[in-house]
């Protein structure tokens, strides 16, 4: 592992947080296959991930096993439950030996929900995973016939858009 300074510039680049703040995080270790957050647990820490892969995954009702995330550095686990103040919604654990940071919920709460540059870093993050999600993953529930008429639909639905775009580009030449 390297050193604590190493990992702090890592997030200085990432302008993560107010360089006030950085002393509040515990840098630690976990093995391959340890638990970073239980599923239903209260979210006592915070952690970003600074080296390794962690994977998260959430138990249903029916006992179901389902994949929400694999997770590089540099990311930050548990943000959600922090600032909806809920249990924690997924099991995440180590993929290979990893390093995070953690910050405690309770003794750091109200300075994390006061740093600007924080907020906005875990708006930024969040809005980003709301891009690139896709079909499977919103439609695991979905047969293979629905999945090929929707996709149909869809198409359908675009080249109709595409088309009143070229007419109106038209009638604006015409005019």
């Amino acid at each position: 592992m390297k050193n604590r300074e190493y990992y702090i510039n890592l997030l200085k680049v990432e302008q993560m947080m107010s360089d006030d703040n950085y002393q509040y995080l515990e840098l630690c270790e976990f093995s391959k296959a340890e638990h970073l957050l239980h599923q239903g647990q209260i979210l006592e820490y915070l952690y970003i991930l600074v080296s390794g892969r962690i994977k998260s995954c959430r138990t249903t009702a029916n006992g179901t096993t389902v994949l929400s995330a694999f997770s590089n550095p540099i990311t930050v686990t548990g943000e959600v439950e922090f600032l909806n103040h809920h249990e924690v919604t997924n099991d995440v654990y180590a993929l290979k030996n990893t390093v995070c940071f953690r910050i405690s919920v309770a003794q750091y709460e109200d300075i994390l929900l006061h740093d600007l540059i924080f907020m906005r870093y875990l708006a930024r993050t969040l809005s980003n995973r709301l891009y690139p999600v896709s079909y499977t993953h919103l439609r695991a529930h979905e047969t293979g016939r629905n999945l090929v008429c929707r996709l149909l639909l869809e198409k359908k639905k675009k080249k109709i858009t595409f088309n009143i775009i070229i007419i109106n580009l038209e009638t604006k030449k015409n005019n």
